[in-house]
């Protein structure tokens, strides 16, 4: 991670919203390096507190780890952050709650659907965020779809040569834009261990399909 100075936001976890940009300079026994911040309450704070968070990513994938201070280090550009080494890595995607937004690579959801008379037909939506626990989609179609509503055998085609398949329990629905638009947020439900490692797995290659892309949105 200390590669080309990779840049990392130094916060406090109460108020993790307000973050101030340093970078990774080094990495040893005696710890991790870090620049300091430009910003002089921030700086005052982080130096007053000595425990703070930084958050950065790898490989396209957001990592946290715990901050402690055991000193300062000057250098002819300034000064460094000399805090100990991280007795754990965290991984805030891979979270229950955490998920991406992927609405700009429209990505397709196809959904079957039996409408009234017992006929059977595939709805086409368009992905806008995913995550372990769950989905979020928008529909062209002012079908009436109610929380708690379960929808079978959902296909996301995400390439030609790869796709997931899950049940999704509507946990919320309300109108989006104009037109009959539904926007739909919901749950896996009965996701097999195997399925749920799929899942996993297409969440770090899509985000760093997004990286690469330029289309990831910063948070």
């Amino acid at each position: 991670m200390c590669h080309a100075s990779t840049v990392v936001s130094l916060y406090f976890p109460e108020r993790p919203q307000q973050g101030y940009g340093s970078s990774l300079i080094a990495v040893g026994r005696g710890g991790v390096l870090l620049d300091q911040v430009n910003h002089p309450g921030g700086h005052a704070r982080l130096v007053a507190e000595k425990s703070f968070r930084a958050l950065s990513k790898y490989e396209g994938v957001a990592v946290t780890f715990d901050c402690r201070l055991l000193g300062l280090v000057e250098a002819e550009d300034g000064l460094r952050y000399r805090v100990a080494f991280p007795e754990r890595i965290y991984y805030p995607q891979l979270r229950e709650f955490f998920r991406i937004r992927v609405q700009a690579l429209n990505l397709p959801l196809y959904i079957p659907w039996r409408d009234e008379m017992g006929e059977v037909e595939t709805l086409v939506g368009r992905l806008e965020d995913l995550g372990p626990n769950g989905v979020g989609f928008v529909l062209e179609s002012d079908l009436f779809i109610r929380k708690l509503d379960v929808l079978r055998r959902c296909v996301l085609r995400i390439e030609d040569d790869r796709q997931l398949t899950f049940d999704v329990q509507v946990r919320n629905v309300r109108r989006w834009g104009h037109g009959p638009r539904i926007r739909v947020g919901g749950r896996f439900v009965g996701l097999s261990k195997r399925n749920a490692g799929l899942i996993r797995r297409e969440i770090t290659r899509l985000q760093r399909r997004l990286r690469d892309s330029g289309l990831e949105e910063t948070p």
